[in-house]
């Protein structure tokens, strides 16, 4: 990484998990961001030291209320191939426990994203149905583009049947904004087949 990463990372996690500093928040997003664009092409893995920071803000309520809290989760998911399987493994459990928690509506659209299309298995399918029990609709309406990610992708054709059949079964749920988003999800299902 850049002249950025390791020595000014301790003062940067200090600055933000203890004094709760958002503008050191923003900037340290922005650095990251620039990282990727200027040295995506580099070969080797995701910096460790920023990895972990990354995953300390997701369980950050300042981070997780933050408007543009989107931008960190576009990083891990433009730079996914430099991930480890030890990093996504992490990452895996912390969307899990800041999904229905962001504020970011971007940050609920990237997280069903990334669980759809980028794990895209058995367990992802596991945790986008445990996230669709939560009572704040905002994030359940987001569930069915990850759904739809494996019903149109997932190597197993049993689990794809089974995303379709999670995306009919969110037709019937409480929230008009879930029951429209699942059925645009199963719409496009239609159209790509």
């Amino acid at each position: 990484m850049n002249e950025f990463d390791l020595q000014d990372l301790p003062e940067l996690m200090i600055e933000v998990l203890e004094k709760r500093d958002l503008q050191s928040l923003k900037e340290f997003i922005d650095k990251v961001d620039l990282y990727v664009i200027v040295d995506s092409g580099a070969e080797d893995l995701f910096p460790d030291s920023v990895f972990e920071f990354i995953v300390k803000l997701m369980d950050c309520e300042m981070f997780l209320a933050m408007q543009g809290s989107s931008k960190l989760l576009m990083v891990l998911e433009t730079d996914w191939v430099r991930l480890s399987p030890e990093q996504r493994q992490k990452l895996f459990v912390a969307l899990g426990k800041s999904y229905e928690r962001f504020k970011d509506q971007m940050s609920l659209f990237i997280t069903s994203e990334l669980l759809g299309q980028y794990y895209c298995n058995e367990d992802a399918f596991g945790l986008l149905r445990q996230l669709e029990k939560t009572s704040n609709v905002a994030a359940r309406a987001l569930i069915p583009h990850g759904f739809e990610h494996i019903a149109k992708s997932a190597a197993d054709e049993k689990l794809r049947t089974r995303a379709v059949s999670e995306l009919k079964s969110m037709r019937q749920d409480p929230s008009p904004d879930v029951q429209s988003e699942a059925a645009e999800a199963l719409a496009k299902l239609c159209t790509s087949s």
